[in-house]
């Protein structure tokens, strides 16, 4: 069975703010037949005007799910994905 795990990891607090807009994120992906994991590390930002937008969204499941996705799925995390549909 092939294996695509998301993980965002409790929030980078910078002392200078309160307030937080990164996380850890982590990528398992995994693949039939082949014993050891393929591990993806990435920082996910959202800031206050994603947020705000986030929350404006709210009831409206599509429009929130694509706006979340579009943060979330950027750069490496983006490639690998695209690689774990590709193997799929």
């Amino acid at each position: 069975m092939n294996l695509f795990k998301i993980t965002i990891q409790r929030c980078i607090q910078r002392r200078s703010s309160a307030d937080c807009h990164e996380w850890p994120l982590v990528v398992e992906r995994s693949r039939r037949g082949v014993l050891l994991p393929i591990w993806h590390e990435s920082t996910f930002y959202l800031t206050q005007d994603n947020f705000d937008q986030l929350y404006s969204l709210l009831g409206q499941p599509r429009e929130y799910g694509t706006h979340l996705g579009k943060a979330l799925f950027q750069g490496e995390i983006h490639d690998a994905f695209v690689r774990a549909c590709g193997e799929s």
